[in-house]
């Protein structure tokens, strides 16, 4: 094992490219400058430092930011944020381009110009950030030429491994970002680099919002109905009632508000998580909340058309949020409702915690779990898969997942989810399912990698 060293596979060869190319340093002389725009961002910032950090280790000659366009030295230069011409890129789109003097770097959205410089760096010029150790593999040339004129797909739109995992290993969330990442980055380094952020109360949420302990004496008909006709606090929430509804909405908005400006403030959209609480059994066993089951055809009926409207309101007050939810447990939430359309700015994340972890998602044993999530990209425009490579429990090592996870993120992908957020705890600590391996892979497929899955275990095994 090569923990504790930092692995870089130091190939010299010359970065060449036809005829046309530009050549940004030359036998170790006269490196192009990172020119950013006349108003950058923090993430166009980031971006240049990281290509100057890179493109200075495999020439060995410092490249140097330059903030000053009226002061810019002749020669070849690198621009980030802007595209020769009159090119316009599409949301999720990204660049590389020359024009026979300067390269171009640049994307839609807030980080479309970093995913362009990563981009740069490993397909062009042959980087690998290859595990949240450190590790990597890096090239050593002189000479660098590129030459491109080539728009790129960032994947999916919402991207994530669990990294809270690696918190003792100061390289991880770098490992992450430089290979696509764009949530759960938690570092001070990477965390505005977040599409989305956080607010609100967490995880299983709902009881957060209206605790038992303030609001179970004066109003018992807020909570579960068990199947014995007993209103009880340590059950769920019952959806159906009016009054609930008007307290729990208010309780989100002014909860989340301050919150949500600061996310704004910071380029970020905002995702308030609205889950069960992680208790098996049925929601709630009340004459309404039965008859909204019948209507809808699935267990939460009332708790689905609650979110429907949760989200309308909070998209009034707080145009750039998302309202999250787990579709967890086939006898709660996994089961979408049928009749009922969300708004757009609802995600569920879809979570196949019951599944049969030894089979694909299209086999027979798992058949109705892949219906579901079908349906569900059906009625709402963004489904995330909340995954588990392994799952908790395993006794038995080696244990190895990979192919059953390529396969079951490529039925999903084709179903139509817009998210990954992979909870793979079992696997790294105990170097299951070949753990390094396994984030590596997962992470090109999830960015839109245009590599096949085995070629890109056969890259990282050589590596």
């Amino acid at each position: 094992m090569f923990r504790k060293s930092l692995l870089l596979s130091l190939t010299s060869v010359s970065l060449l490219s036809s005829a046309a190319s530009v050549t940004l340093v030359e036998n170790g002389k006269n490196p192009a400058p990172i020119v950013l725009p006349e108003k950058p961002t923090p993430e166009d910032e980031f971006a240049s430092r990281e290509l100057q950090t890179f493109l200075t280790r495999i020439s060995g000659t410092k490249f140097e930011i330059v903030k000053n366009q009226d002061k810019l030295p002749d020669g070849s230069k690198i621009y980030l944020g802007v595209l020769p011409g009159s090119r316009k890129l599409k949301e999720g789109e990204y660049a590389i381009q020359t024009d026979g003097k300067n390269l171009y770097l640049a994307g839609s959205g807030a980080r479309g110009t970093l995913s362009a410089a990563y981009r740069f760096l490993t397909e062009n010029l042959g980087c690998r950030f290859l595990s949240a150790y450190g590790d990597m593999s890096i090239p050593s040339a002189k000479t660098i030429q590129a030459d491109s004129d080539k728009v790129f797909s960032e994947g999916l739109p919402y991207r994530a491994l669990m990294t809270f995992f690696y918190t003792n290993q100061p390289t991880a969330d770098f490992f992450f970002l430089r290979n696509g990442q764009n949530l759960l980055l938690n570092s001070k380094n990477c965390n505005f680099l977040n599409r989305i952020q956080g607010i609100g109360k967490g995880n299983h949420s709902i009881h957060k919002f209206v605790p038992p302990s303030e609001y179970f004496k004066t109003n018992p008909e807020f909570y579960t109905m068990n199947e014995k006709g007993k209103r009880v606090p340590n059950g769920q929430i019952c959806f159906s009632s009016p009054g609930l509804r008007k307290v729990f909405t208010k309780n989100v908005i002014e909860e989340c508000r301050e919150s949500y400006k600061k996310a704004v403030s910071q380029g970020q959209e905002a995702w308030i998580e609205i889950s069960a609480m992680d208790y098996p059994g049925h929601f709630c066993c009340c004459p309404e909340c039965t008859a909204l089951e019948k209507k809808y055809g699935t267990p939460c009926g009332a708790f689905f058309e609650f979110l429907a409207e949760l989200s309308s309101s909070v998209k009034k007050e707080m145009p750039k949020a998302k309202i999250s939810s787990l579709l967890y447990r086939k006898e709660q939430t996994e089961k979408p409702p049928s009749g009922l359309v969300f708004p757009d700015n609802f995600i569920g994340i879809f979570a196949p915690i019951d599944d049969n972890i030894f089979a694909d998602l299209d086999h027979k044993s798992n058949a109705q779990t892949l219906e579901h999530l079908r349906q569900w990209c059906k009625i709402a425009k963004n489904i995330w898969v909340w995954y588990y490579p392994d799952t908790y429990g395993l006794s038995f090592y080696p244990y190895s997942a990979l192919r059953r996870s390529i396969r079951d993120f490529q039925l999903m992908k084709e179903a139509g989810i817009t998210g990954t957020f992979y909870e793979h705890d079992v696997t790294p600590p105990n170097s299951t399912n070949f753990a390094d391996l396994e984030s590596w892979v997962l992470l090109q497929l999830f960015s839109g990698s245009e590599k096949s899955p085995e070629a890109l275990i056969k890259e990282f095994m050589d590596l």
